[in-house]
């Protein structure tokens, strides 16, 4: 129902939106009408609605923009764990037990290489390699926050100038990959192993980030501490295809 406004004049009652009175034509006092009096509810509710309206930067286009980018960044973490997740290209079968007892001992040939009169080359096979590391480095099951973590192998992939070094644990007996590449020296009396790269399953890392994540191979260089110092009194340990060939020092001349 709209509201009424009477005539001073002639006191008719004329419609809400009327200036002048229809039966006398008298201007209508059309501040006799109630006003409309806004809550701070409904003005803080216009306020947003002309914000809204005004700015480019807000409604609708940027509640889709604010998707898009959620949306491409879960998908981002979706692909990344899933190459994790996968087995990289030439993972080597697990030895049998019975077929360790006839591992070559790495450790027993480098002794005799480095107290043998030099220069001497060892070559030590990657078959050979990966079978010993499978029979030196034993099964660990660690946890935390509940999550069972247990580190079931390690091998090595050999290449021209490069040695790629994978360890295999599980979760929950789901097998997965992290795999760190050096290239070895020998100086000053030490062997060096300097990253180039890695992966985790098939996720590329960067040596550049790889370098703080090989911690992770930590167990590795632990359970081979006698060789790597056996290895430090070589005078050059070079990595070629399949094979990985150590020379010996020669012995000093007699004076």
């Amino acid at each position: 129902m709209s509201t009424s406004i009477n005539c001073k004049q002639c006191g008719y009652a004329n419609e809400g939106e009327r200036v002048y009175c229809h039966n006398c034509g008298t201007k209508l006092d059309r501040s006799l009408l109630p006003t409309d009096e806004k809550t701070p509810e409904k003005v803080q509710k216009e306020q947003k609605r002309v914000k809204r309206l005004v700015s480019p930067s807000r409604g609708f286009f940027a509640d889709a923009g604010k998707k898009f980018v959620i949306t491409m960044l879960l998908s981002l973490l979706t692909v990344t764990l899933i190459q994790i997740a996968r087995k990289p290209d030439g993972v080597p079968a697990q030895l049998k037990k019975e077929d360790l007892l006839d591992i070559p001992p790495v450790r027993i040939s480098l002794e005799n290489l480095m107290q043998a009169p030099g220069p001497k080359r060892l070559a030590l096979k990657e078959d050979e390699i990966n079978a010993y590391l499978q029979n030196v480095l034993k099964a660990k099951t660690t946890g935390a926050v509940g999550i069972e973590v247990k580190f079931g192998r390690a091998f090595v992939k050999l290449y021209e100038g490069e040695i790629r070094i994978t360890t295999q644990p599980s979760i929950y007996d789901y097998p997965l990959y992290g795999t760190v590449y050096y290239h070895l020296t020998v100086k000053n009396n030490a062997i060096q192993a300097t990253c180039t790269g890695g992966n985790f399953g098939r996720l590329p890392i960067h040596p550049s980030l790889m370098k703080y994540l090989d911690v992770a191979f930590k167990q590795v260089w632990t359970a081979l501490a006698k060789e790597k110092k056996l290895l430090d009194h070589a005078q050059a340990v070079d990595v070629h295809k399949g094979y990985i060939e150590v020379t010996s020092k020669p012995v000093p001349s007699a004076t």
